[in-house]
């Protein structure tokens, strides 16, 4: 109750700041510049090997979070992976400019972003997933290089917009003259856009080709500046009863100008006019949120990735009257050795027009490294929104406690208020605590209790949905793992939930119990199989069983890249956490337990100490 009302209270307090933020903002960008003589920006982040990586992520096996550690020292995690791949890691905070969605998002953890690059002598290959409080976004390019300045070009995306229930899907091929910043290209493109919610079971994407071209010029005599033109027409005839604002043509200018001088870091001004736009030819999602004419700068702060943004969007294609200006300041500092400070403010003020969406963003995120001894995280995040208001509070703490035990705990709250749909608000706190502990001389047992607490309150008394209504769960787990050989290792997981959802039999608590048995074998240094028999037994449900088998490829000492079958499967991820028990074939980062316990606890208790004192 107390968490809600703060909440409450907090969301409240950003009514008067509305009309004031976007002027702090427009001055604080000018005396920005002043600051960046005085204020060193850090190196890039250096690239890491995989393994560096695996034993950073590899903590969450202990409580079965979200990895907070995609970043180095406020910048993105760059991996190598050999042969000229490489994997590109990065945290992406919601914002109305970079984003899955093109809606305001809930409050929540920064969403995760992975790519997996290859540069080649002729060819370049870029994968990309993206996920954070507004959808996914996916897909990847490849660019195939020949002759003297020649490049065939191919890319596809599928973005899947969860609040509005949307999903759109592009695929472009293109041949492209020329190289540097100056280039010319025709190209090919198919694009359609699904409303998920729809209700009549007939109604299809709304599809359509395009066929077009687009030149880019960098003129010599002015460097930083860029010029772009870009002209799109349906191929093939109009659907019957089409909607002009969905399958118009596109032709498009555009410029942008990045400035060269030490007092604007990363500064850019930018702008696009579309004469002609369609739903289908733009980038965007919905008509709602897409605009004819972009207008924005941004320059940096001086701090990790920080910078000071605006950006004014107009011309809306929902209605041309619409207008809406979007500012926002990323700042990250160091408070002190050990610590890390990220902070977030951002602002979408409707300017004119009955549609654009206001949103304000408040996001703070502080970090504290002294492994071996502990890890700290702490973050919030408030979101209000003519769509809907929401809130986030997380903490995450590993803490070692003796020789041989390791203490994890984990708390999150999440409170959201809709103003639009038919999504229930409700408030969502989940808690746990972890005990993790390794047998001191010979080392082959090892164990890891630990204890959850899932509560969701619903503000609304009418539901009668189970997952919408209130609910509270408390879920226990006990894992034991043996080190039979130096090949075998054998783990026994049990989970028991008793869970008590209003909207299921009036109220009544439901037990729950999973065991999964697994033997893991090493084949090579590198490679391994395994085998798991898993059974759920329910209050409710019939009693069901899972068999499975995995290979396995060690990526480093704590994780290994597992390709499994399972013939038989269970579907509860509640209790399942990181074992991949469904029916079918599986893919995951298979975490040891024992070596993510081995990672703190091999550490002597000197070194442990000297980074509490350091």
């Amino acid at each position: 109750m107390r968490c809600r009302k703060f909440y409450g209270s907090g969301l409240r307090m950003l009514r008067p700041m509305k009309a004031a933020l976007v002027l702090v903002m427009l001055g604080a960008m000018v005396l920005s510049a002043r600051a960046q003589l005085r204020t060193p920006r850090p190196p890039p982040a250096e690239p890491q090997s995989l393994a560096e990586l695996i034993d950073s992520l590899s903590d969450n096996a202990l409580t079965g979070g979200r990895s907070q550690f995609y970043r180095v020292d406020g910048t993105r995690r760059i991996v190598r992976l050999g042969r000229g791949w490489s994997a590109v890691f990065d945290e992406q905070a919601t914002s109305r400019l970079a984003s899955a969605g093109d809606r305001p998002g809930t409050a929540g953890p920064p969403g995760k972003a992975i790519e997996l690059l290859r540069q080649g002598e002729h060819a370049d290959l870029r994968l990309y997933t993206l996920r954070d409080s507004t959808g996914r976004d996916g897909g990847g390019s490849f660019v195939w290089h020949w002759g003297d300045g020649w490049q065939a070009r191919a890319q596809a995306l599928q973005l899947d917009d969860d609040g509005q229930g949307l999903k759109r899907r592009d695929a472009e091929l293109a041949l492209r003259r020329g190289g540097g910043g100056t280039w010319a290209e025709l190209l090919w493109r198919r694009a359609s856009v699904q409303d998920l919610h729809a209700e009549a079971p007939d109604d299809a994407p709304q599809s359509a080709n395009f066929a077009g071209a687009r030149v880019q010029w960098q003129p010599e005599n002015l460097p930083g500046l860029t010029l772009q033109a870009l002209a799109q027409r349906r191929a093939g005839p109009a659907p019957d009863g089409q909607d002009e604002r969905v399958f118009a043509p596109r032709a498009e200018l555009g410029a942008e100008y990045r400035f060269e001088h030490p007092a604007l870091p990363d500064a850019r001004l930018y702008w696009t006019e579309a004469v002609r736009l369609g739903l289908l030819s733009s980038d965007g999602l919905a008509l709602r949120d897409t605009y004819r004419r972009v207008i924005g700068g941004e320059v940096g702060d001086g701090s990790p990735d920080g910078r000071w943004y605006l950006q004014w969007r107009d011309r809306g294609l929902l209605d041309d009257r619409n207008a809406l200006a979007v500012a926002g300041w990323r700042h990250g500092l160091q408070p002190a050795p050990r610590w890390r400070l990220q902070t977030l403010i951002e602002h979408a003020a409707p300017a004119a027009g009955p549609s654009p969406v206001r949103s304000t963003t408040l996001g703070a995120r502080l970090t504290q490294s002294a492994w071996p001894h502990h890890s700290l995280l702490a973050e919030t995040e408030l979101v209000r929104s003519s769509v809907q208001d929401s809130a986030y509070l997380g903490l995450k703490l590993n803490q070692r406690l003796t020789e041989n035990t390791l203490g994890a705990w984990r708390f999150t709250v999440t409170d959201k208020r809709p103003h639009e749909g038919t999504e229930v608000p409700a408030t969502e706190l989940k808690a746990s605590v972890g005990w993790g502990w390794r047998e001191p001389v010979e080392r082959r047992w090892h164990t890891l209790a630990r204890l959850t607490r899932v509560d969701r309150e619903s503000h609304r008394d009418d539901t009668g949905i189970v997952g919408a209504s209130d609910r509270r769960a408390y879920i226990a787990l006990g894992h034991v793992g043996w080190q039979a050989t130096e090949d075998n290792l054998w783990t026994l997981r049990h989970s028991r939930r008793h869970d008590r959802d209003d909207a299921f039999e009036a109220g009544a608590t439901r037990r729950t119990d999973l065991s999964v048995l697994r033997l893991t074998h090493a084949v090579t240094s590198r490679w391994s199989i395994s085998a798991h028999a898993a059974q759920r037994r329910d209050d409710v449900d019939p009693t069901r069983r899972g068999l499975g088998a995995e290979i396995g490829y060690r990526i480093g000492s704590k994780a290994a890249l597992a390709l499994g079958w399972n013939p038989r499967g269970i579907d509860d991820e509640e209790l399942a956490l990181d074992d991949k028990l469904e029916r079918g074939l599986t893919l995951r980062l298979r975490f040891s337990i024992e070596a993510v316990l081995a990672r703190w606890l091999d550490a002597p208790m000197a070194a442990v100490r000297a980074a509490a004192d350091d």
